[in-house]
């Protein structure tokens, strides 16, 4: 069932579903191979009613059979992942294997980045509203994927029942869209006047930023925090609802968030949080 989720949301964006023990990550593909070395174990000790009538020698070349072609395909993957030629794919300098950002459409955030996430999900965390808005100003998935953790928050949404997503971002790199947003466009289609956070990463290199940046303090948004690593600014929060500026040091905000919300009945606020990477993002959309 999670695997056909997981295909339904890749094609809901309009790409071609192709599913696999690479591609489904650990929290999805782990579950899906212990259930198929179940299946198929099943079948070599006649546990499963369906082969029960075999002889046992046939079960076991069976099952066998089958352990060998699922053994096959994996290494064919991971052979063409590590040593195939990129330039089938994209026009690329000669390298051996694929490199992360062909697997995944865009570059893992750097630390400084993650840093920032931690410290900015402590401030959010630790003030009202209980459930609220944050929109990353970036197009960084991986920062929405590791701020669901942190926030607590969902990155994906769920149309029917409605469960709206509380963690946005330009929205360029989801597959959704036609193009960038800025908050203002989400915020339209979410139905608010603003989101309650803003979250501007130092060394984000994302082309939109410095105009989102511009369009948000011409309207009334602040610089309510700026985060510190060794002294260093390396992100701020910003918001429209007026509260005073401090500065916050990583190392003090990662070891309070740890100490307040890295528990079972703590860590999520949503229950679709942790899902987007898995079932998609189906994103409100402001085309």
């Amino acid at each position: 069932m999670a695997l056909i989720r997981y295909l339904a949301g890749v094609e809901s964006m309009g790409r071609t579903a192709s599913a696999s023990w690479l591609n489904a990550s650990a929290g999805l593909a782990v579950p899906s191979l212990l259930l198929v070395a179940w299946f198929i174990a099943s079948i070599g000790d006649g546990s499963l009613p369906v082969v029960r009538r075999f002889r046992p020698a046939a079960r076991g070349t069976l099952a066998v059979a089958l352990w060998l072609t699922l053994i096959a395909r994996m290494a064919s993957q991971s052979d063409f992942v590590a040593f195939g030629d990129p330039l089938a794919f994209v026009v690329a300098p000669v390298v051996r294997g694929l490199a992360i950002e062909q697997l995944s459409q865009t570059a893992p955030a750097g630390l400084s980045a993650c840093r920032t996430l931690k410290a900015a999900a402590f401030y959010v965390r630790s003030r009202p509203p209980a459930l609220p808005y944050v929109f990353h100003l970036t197009s960084n998935v991986y920062l929405g994927h590791i701020g669901e953790f942190y926030y607590g928050l969902s990155y994906g949404r769920s149309s029917r029942p409605e469960d709206r997503n509380h963690l946005l971002d330009f929205g360029r790199l989801t597959g959704q869209f036609k193009r960038s947003h800025f908050p203002e466009e989400f915020a339209r289609v979410y139905g608010v006047d603003h989101f309650d956070y803003y979250v501007d990463f130092a060394d984000d290199p994302d082309p939109l930023k410095a105009e989102a940046l511009d369009r948000l303090l011409a309207a009334g948004a602040r610089v309510i925090c700026t985060i510190r690593y060794d002294g260093r600014p390396i992100g701020r929060i910003l918001s429209f609802n007026g509260e005073s500026s401090i500065d916050l040091d990583y190392r003090t905000a990662a070891a309070s968030w740890d100490r307040t919300f890295a528990h079972a009945g703590t860590l999520l606020l949503q229950p679709l949080a942790g899902t987007a990477y898995h079932f998609g993002y189906n994103w409100r959309s402001p085309e």
